[in-house]
C-alpha cells in the first residue's frame, strides 16, 4: 500500500495519519470481502530498498544495528518521502509500507483475534508478533506479555566506534515494571513505547468462533489500533481510533483504569508480545518466513498444539503474522470497558440471533450515514446515564455490548439535558482560582461563585470568596497547612461544598465539569477532555513549558482524585494560535531537529484573545470572521496577538511565553547567547527543580530573575509607572518601546487593515498612562487616543477610547479567561 506522504511517529500522537486514497485490502488489491481466503497471495522474499541505516535509540553516543544472518547487516531500513515508523518494543522499525492488522470480531466476543499479515519480506521487518485471547474465557481474563524471540544479532557501538556488545542473542524484553525493564527503556528511548498498526475491520454474523472466515460481510473503514507503555510507570493503554469520516478519527479506550494506577505496583502483570506458528517448507526448513497452516489454525481451540501433526495439515496456505492483546488486571484496581465489540449495522444483521440475555443494549449516537457506530457507556450524557439505572449496572459489569440501532431512535425518551456546574481552574506559581458557573449545552455560562487563594510561595497565604456578585471573604489567612496548589484547591472545593447558600454544589457529585487553563498544548487546536492518553500528551510537553504545565498537571491529579465523576477538560493557552502560518510559527533551524523535537513557535494567552475576539467582534457588530486587530494582553506576563479574519496570524511569544515582550519578572526576548555570558552554570538545574519539574538557572533567570522586577525591585507595574526614580522610568520606558515595536510590525503585516487597537490584560485595563504612552507612540498609524475617555473608569467588556476623528479605533477590553473556559465547555459536543 502506498501510505501519505508525512510521517506519524510518536512525536505526533495527537491523531493518526490521513490517508490520501481508499485504503484496499491487507494483503492484495484483489481480495475482497466474499472472495474467499484462498486469494490471498503469499508475499515475495525480494527486499524493497537500497542502502543500510542504523537506529538511534535515543541517548548521545549509542547506536545500533540489527541483522538475522552472519555477515554484514541486512537491508533494514529506508529513508524514504514515505517511510513510517513501526515500534516494537525499544526497536523504532522504519521502512516503506506500513504494517497492517486484519481484525475480526464476532457478537458474541468469545473470542477475538488480530491478524498481522507479512505484507513485506520478513528480511525487511524480523519481528513476529503473537498473543491470543483464550476462548470463552471472560475477556478481562487474559495475561499481556511482550517478547522478541527471534534471534537477531545486536551491535551498539559509541560515537567514537568502540563496538562495546556484538553477538547473536534471542530476543525477549518482557515489559514489566521491574526495575531493569524500565530503565532498559528509558535509556534506550528516552521516550514512552508506542505501537500503532493500521486495522481493517472485517465482521462476520456467524454465531460462533470467529476463526472460520465464513459469510464475511465486508471490510470496514481504515482504523488505528494503538498500544502504549509508560516508561515512567506501570501505566499501559490499549486503544481504538475508529469511525474515520472527512479525515476525523474517534479514539475509543480498551480499557480504563481508576486514579490510583499511577502509583500503584503492576508487578504481577506484563505485557508481552511473542513469537507464534511454524517454519514450513518441504525443501528449506531455514526459510525465514513464518508458515501457518489453515487446518492448524482452525481446530478446536480447547486442543494443544501437535508438533507431531502430519505434513499434509501444514500446506502453507497463509504467510501472516498474528498479533492479539491480552490483559490481566486485578479487579479491584480497574474497571474493564470492553468497548472493541462493535456491531456495523442494525438488528437485521444479527439474523434471528437473540441479544445476548447478559449484555444491555444501547443506541449510539449518529456518525456515520445510515447507522450509528458504537461509543463506550463513559461517551454518554450523564443524564441519560442516571435516568436509566440499567446503564450504571452495565458500565460497572462487564461484559456489556453496545450495540447500534437506526437513526432517529430515542430509546429512553430522554429530556433535553440540564444546568451542569462547571469549574473554571487557573493555577499560578503562586496561587489557584476557581470560578463556578452553571450553563446549559451552547448556551452562554453564568456566574454564581469565585474563589481564590494567593500568596502560597510568599506565606500567609489569603483566601478571597465571592458569591453572586457578594463579597463573602475578602482577605483571610488560611492554614499553615495549606503550602501548594493542591492543598489550596482541596480547601476551595471546601469552601464552595460547605456554604449553605451556594446550593448548586451541596456535594462533589453536583460538579459535571472541571475546566483546567493548560498554558502549553503542542499541536492541539481545541479543548481536550483529558483521557489517559491526553494527560501523557501533555506530560510531555511539560518539557516545554516546566514553569507552567506542571502546576496546572498538578491540579489536575488532584481533581481527579477528589472528583472521581467529574469530566476534566484541558483548555490550552496555545490552540488559539494554531491558525499562525508556517513562514511565521517556523525557526530557521534544521528542519528534522525542529520537527523532532516539536521547536517552533506556539504562543500563548490564547484563552484571553479567544474571549476578546469575540467580545470585541460583538461590540463592533462584525462577523468574528471579518475582524482584523492588534490585540495586547498585558499584565505580569505581557503578548501582543496579530488577529486576521479573526484568528491568530502573529503573536509576540514562541516556543515558550519567555519570548517577546518583558515582563514583571520575565526578560522577553534577548540575544539568545546573553544567558551564557550572564552565568556560568546555566545549563544546570536549578535548585528549584523538583522530581517533576526540571527547570535549568538558564529558564529561572530569565523567567523569574528578570523583567521590570531585577530593575526595580517590584513586581508591581503601577509602582513602577508612578516612580520618578531613573531606574522605574527606564522599565517603563522599555516597556512602551517593546509594545510600541510589535504594533507597528503587525500593523504591517496586517497591511493596515486593522480594525482597532485593543489594550487588555492587568496592566491593559487599568494603567492609563501607559494606554497613552503607547498610543503616542504609534501614532502615526492614525491612532489617537481621547484623554477623558482613557481616564474614566473601566466598566463594560469593551470600551472606546479613541478620538472619534481618528483613522483608527483604540478599545479596552476587559478580558474573562474564566469565562472562556466555561463557554468553550458549553460548546464542547462530547461532553453532554
Amino acid at each position: 500500500m502506498s501510505s501519505s506522504g508525512s510521517s506519524f511517529t510518536s512525536s505526533s500522537l495527537g491523531r493518526p495519519p490521513t490517508y490520501g486514497r481508499t485504503y484496499v485490502s491487507p494483503v492484495d488489491s484483489t481480495w475482497t470481502p466474499t472472495s474467499g481466503i484462498s486469494t490471498i497471495s503469499a508475499p515475495t522474499t525480494e527486499g524493497s530498498g537500497t542502502g543500510t541505516s542504523v537506529i538511534d535509540l535515543g541517548p548521545p553516543g549509542f547506536q545500533a544495528t540489527m541483522c538475522d544472518s552472519p555477515g554484514p547487516p541486512r537491508i533494514l531500513f529506508q529513508d524514504t518521502p514515505d517511510e513510517r515508523v513501526v515500534y516494537l518494543g525499544p526497536w523504532e522499525v522504519v521502512g516503506s509500507e506500513q504494517r497492517r492488522v486484519l481484525w475480526q470480531g464476532s457478537y458474541q466476543n468469545e473470542l477475538l483475534e488480530h491478524f498481522l499479515p507479512s505484507d513485506t519480506p520478513s528480511d525487511i521487518h524480523p519481528h513476529t508478533l503473537h498473543s491470543r485471547h483464550r476462548p470463552y474465557y471472560d475477556p478481562s481474563d487474559m495475561e499481556r506479555y511482550l517478547t522478541f524471540q527471534e534471534p537477531h544479532r545486536i551491535r551498539y557501538t559509541t560515537d567514537e566506534g568502540v563496538c562495546i556488545h556484538d553477538q547473536y542473542i534471542t530476543i525477549r524484553y518482557e515489559f514489566t515494571t521491574v526495575e531493569s525493564s524500565i530503565q532498559f527503556q528509558g535509556d534506550l528511548r528516552r521516550k514512552d513505547l508506542v505501537d500503532f498498526y493500521d486495522v481493517d475491520v472485517v465482521w462476520t454474523n456467524v454465531h460462533g468462533r470467529t476463526d472460520g472466515f465464513g459469510k464475511v460481510k465486508g471490510i470496514g473503514a481504515i482504523q488505528r489500533l494503538k498500544l502504549w507503555r509508560d516508561r515512567y510507570t506501570t501505566f499501559h493503554s490499549l486503544s481504538v481510533c475508529a469511525n474515520k469520516t472527512d479525515g476525523q478519527y474517534r479514539e475509543y479506550d480498551i480499557h480504563s483504569f481508576d486514579g490510583e494506577l499511577r502509583g500503584r505496583d503492576d508487578r504481577a502483570k506484563q505485557l508481552r508480545l511473542n513469537a507464534s506458528g511454524r517454519r514450513h517448507t518441504s525443501g528449506d526448513d531455514q526459510h525465514s518466513h513464518r508458515r501457518f497452516s489453515l487446518p492448524h489454525r482452525m481446530r478446536s481451540r480447547t486442543r494443544t498444539n501437535d508438533s507431531s501433526e502430519p505434513r499434509s495439515l501444514q500446506q502453507p496456505t497463509l504467510d501472516i503474522r498474528y498479533l492479539a492483546i491480552q490483559f490481566t488486571e486485578r479487579q479491584a484496581y480497574r474497571r474493564f470497558i470492553e468497548t472493541w465489540l462493535y456491531c456495523h449495522s442494525s438488528d437485521r444483521e444479527f439474523n434471528g440471533i437473540p441479544f445476548p440475555p447478559n449484555h444491555f443494549e444501547l443506541p449510539s449516537p449518529q456518525i456515520l450515514p445510515g447507522h450509528s457506530p458504537d461509543l463506550p457507556v463513559s461517551g454518554w450524557p450523564n443524564h441519560m446515564l442516571e435516568s436509566h439505572p440499567s446503564l450504571t449496572t452495565a458500565a460497572t459489569a462487564p461484559p456489556f455490548l453496545i450495540h447500534t440501532q437506526h437513526q432517529n431512535i430515542d430509546p429512553f425518551n430522554v429530556a433535553p439535558s440540564v444546568m451542569k456546574v462547571i469549574l473554571a481552574i487557573n493555577a499560578g506559581s503562586s496561587s489557584v482560582k476557581i470560578s463556578v458557573y452553571t450553563a446549559d449545552k451552547n448556551a452562554e455560562p453564568c456566574q454564581i461563585a469565585e474563589a481564590s487563594i494567593g500568596g502560597l510561595t510568599a506565606p500567609p497565604a489569603t483566601l478571597a470568596y465571592t458569591r453572586r456578585g457578594e463579597r463573602v471573604v475578602k482577605a483571610k489567612e488560611v492554614a499553615e497547612s495549606v503550602k501548594n496548589q493542591e492543598d489550596a484547591f482541596d480547601l476551595l472545593l471546601k469552601t464552595f461544598i460547605d456554604d449553605d447558600e451556594l446550593k448548586e454544589i451541596s456535594s462533589k457529585e453536583d460538579i459535571a465539569i472541571a475546566s483546567h487553563r493548560i498554558v502549553h498544548g503542542g499541536d492541539y487546536d481545541q479543548s481536550q477532555v483529558i483521557t489517559q492518553d491526553a494527560y501523557h500528551h501533555l506530560e510531555e510537553l511539560s518539557d516545554l513549558a516546566p514553569l507552567h504545565n506542571g502546576v496546572a498537571l498538578s491540579i489536575v491529579d488532584t481533581c481527579i482524585s477528589a472528583l472521581p465523576k467529574t469530566i476534566n477538560v484541558a483548555c490550552f493557552d496555545s490552540q488559539f494560535h494554531t491558525t499562525i502560518p508556517p513562514h511565521i510559527y517556523t525557526y530557521p533551524i534544521d528542519p528534522k531537529i525542529a520537527k523532532s523535537n516539536r521547536l517552533r513557535k506556539y504562543g500563548f494567552h490564547g484563552i484571553s484573545y479567544a474571549f476578546i475576539t469575540r467580545a470585541v467582534a460583538q461590540y463592533l457588530e462584525k462577523d468574528v470572521d471579518s475582524l482584523n486587530m492588534i490585540a495586547l494582553h498585558l499584565g505580569s506576563g505581557a503578548s501582543a496577538c496579530a488577529i486576521k479574519g479573526g484568528k491568530s496570524w502573529d503573536t509576540s511569544m514562541g516556543l515558550t511565553p519567555l519570548a517577546g515582550l518583558p515582563g514583571a519578572t520575565r526578560s522577553g526576548s534577548v540575544d539568545p547567547s546573553l544567558v551564557f555570558h550572564y552565568a556560568s552554570d546555566v545549563g544546570k538545574l536549578s535548585p528549584a527543580s523538583t522530581k517533576h519539574l526540571h527547570i535549568s538557572r538558564a529558564e529561572e533567570i530569565l523567567n523569574k530573575e528578570s523583567g521590570w522586577k531585577s530593575m526595580t525591585g517590584t513586581t508591581n507595574f503601577g509602582v513602577v509607572a508612578e516612580s520618578d526614580e531613573p531606574t522605574h522610568r527606564l522599565a517603563f520606558e522599555i516597556f512602551v518601546d517593546r509594545i510600541a515595536g510589535f504594533v507597528g510590525s503587525y500593523f504591517v503585516s496586517l497591511e493596515g487593515r486593522v480594525d482597532a487597537l485593543v489594550f487588555a490584560g492587568g496592566i491593559g485595563e487599568h494603567s492609563a498612562k501607559l494606554r497613552s504612552a503607547v498610543v503616542e507612540r504609534v501614532a502615526c498609524l492614525g491612532f489617537a487616543l481621547d484623554d477623558v475617555s482613557n481616564q474614566e473608569p473601566i466598566k463594560d467588556v469593551v470600551q472606546e477610547l479613541g478620538k472619534r476623528d481618528a483613522r483608527q479605533r483604540v478599545l479596552v477590553c476587559q478580558t474573562d479567561e474564566q469565562l472562556e473556559m466555561a463557554r468553550i465547555c458549553a460548546e464542547k459536543e462530547d461532553i453532554w
